[in-house]
């Protein structure tokens, strides 16, 4: 049985110097993120995808601990406001924001386009998360902050 009913990607595909930080130079990373639910016709749904960039520091959940409010909300009630406040509240975090408006049936693909900042040297990571519908406490999620790198230290 496949366990991995989801597939989210971020494919880099251009960059352009943007400003001056910190006296490094920072460029605007733009990325698409495509999201496909790989259930099987029939199958469940997925709730619009949490998708967050960061530095490898942002975790969203561990299997050998409690889940925090935030990911209980996304699980219980599909709900990803409190996920997305603790990421803003959160050191090391670039960019969040949710793909789809609408649940994400079986078979299908939505990709959105983002741009973020991105200091050359620095590697970044791409998290997400989701509720799997219908259910009333599953979810779809790295555990592992840095299993997703999307930009490596040479940019």
């Amino acid at each position: 049985m496949k366990l991995s009913i989801a597939s989210v990607s971020a494919l880099l595909f251009s960059s352009a110097i943007s400003a001056e930080s910190c006296s490094q130079r920072s460029i605007t990373v733009r990325a698409k993120v495509i999201v496909t639910n790989l259930a099987p016709m029939q199958g469940t749904s997925l709730t619009p995808v949490w998708v967050g960039i960061h530095d490898g520091t942002f975790d969203t959940y561990d299997r050998s601990k409690t889940v925090t409010v935030a990911m209980e909300r996304l699980a219980e009630d599909g709900n990803n406001d409190l996920l997305i406040r603790d990421f803003a509240n959160s050191e090391g975090t670039v960019w969040d924001g949710t793909v789809g408006t609408e649940p994400i049936a079986p078979g299908r693909t939505l990709v959105e386009t983002l741009e973020f900042p991105y200091v050359p040297g620095k590697p970044l990571y791409i998290s997400y998360a989701s509720m799997v519908l219908p259910s009333n406490d599953f979810f779809v999620s790295n555990g592992a902050p840095t299993a997703h790198m999307i930009v490596d230290e040479d940019g």
